[in-house]
């Protein structure tokens, strides 16, 4: 997918608020550097009947991650998974936690997200 079919594919799912975080890994085993699979669950609202679907997001190229979960397997999406262009970090997918009453910006999300990756490249696959 293209930057704009990624940002197109977060609004259908209105960036997964109410959704779940199926899956936070990180794989080491290639060449390039650790890479970062993120599974989500949520319900796409371009859909008729408003499917939930899986959507598995693989960010590689890392050279910046924070996944502070605790203790949790599953966690409910309570705020928002955002995804943005971060200049020449390449690309960012950050669970925003609420921080509405602060501009989104990279500083912003190193500072108040829970979670967030930055990546050089992204693929996506939604799954039934």
């Amino acid at each position: 997918m293209v930057f704009k079919d990624v940002i197109k594919l977060f609004e259908d799912y209105r960036d997964f608020k109410g959704g779940q975080v199926r899956f936070f890994g990180y794989d080491f085993s290639g060449a390039d550097g650790v890479r970062i699979k993120i599974s989500l669950l949520g319900r796409n609202y371009a859909l008729a009947k408003e499917a939930w679907r899986v959507v598995n997001v693989f960010l590689s190229g890392v050279g910046e991650v924070r996944s502070d979960f605790g203790d949790a397997k599953r966690c409910s999406i309570t705020h928002e998974v955002k995804f943005l262009h971060a200049g020449n970090h390449g690309y960012c997918v950050a669970f925003t936690g609420g921080f509405d009453d602060v501009p989104f910006t990279l500083d912003a999300i190193r500072r108040f997200s829970n979670c967030y990756v930055l990546a050089s490249l992204i693929e996506v696959f939604e799954t039934e």
